[in-house]
């Protein structure tokens, strides 16, 4: 799998778009909801770029809704 930011297809992680907050969901609920969350695949650099507030490209939500198609 490729970095969707700059298609460097070493070290990629998964950054997940939406966190989850801890305390809202129990149990099940919880397995449910870590499992939807939305995610894109990066490289090292990019995710830390995304963390380090330095990514100004396109949206990251508009990243995962390009990913699904």
């Amino acid at each position: 799998m490729d970095c969707l930011i700059c298609g460097e297809g070493d070290y990629v992680e998964m950054h997940h778009v939406k966190h989850i907050r801890k305390g809202e969901a129990k149990g099940f609920n919880k397995v449910m909801q870590s499992l939807n969350r939305k995610q894109i695949p990066v490289c090292r650099d990019c995710h830390m770029k995304i963390h380090r507030g330095e990514y100004d490209g396109i949206s990251l939500s508009k990243l995962v809704s390009l990913n699904k198609s």
